[in-house]
């Protein structure tokens, strides 16, 4: 993995289950960390369904292997927020290829 194609910062995100003020279980997101990343869009498509169109993008995130990463995270990206789809790993331990829709925020 060349360090000069990761370039982009990207914030690792994971959920947690809290309480709120009546005791009824919330989820709350934290930053588990931030790490530089090679950030591909793959295709954006935009497809007309209950006379609504709903435009969803497929990024590919490249960054360095971790063994904390899974696809109950999610990614956050210039303010968009990231549903990890597929984690690849790359060689032998040497990167992390990762699948991700754009949810907005």
């Amino acid at each position: 993995m060349q360090a000069g194609r990761l370039d982009r910062r990207v914030m690792i995100e994971q959920v947690s289950l809290a309480n709120d003020t009546f005791g009824d279980p919330v989820e709350t997101w934290s930053v588990l960390d931030t790490v530089w990343a090679d950030v591909k869009p793959v295709r954006g498509i935009e497809p007309f369904a209950g006379e609504q169109f709903q435009a969803k993008a497929d990024t590919k995130f490249r960054l360095r292997y971790r063994a904390n990463l899974d696809a109950t995270m999610r990614l956050r990206y210039r303010g968009d927020l990231y549903s990890i789809v597929s984690i690849l790993e790359l060689g032998r331990q040497e990167g992390l290829e990762i699948l991700a829709f754009a949810r907005g925020v």
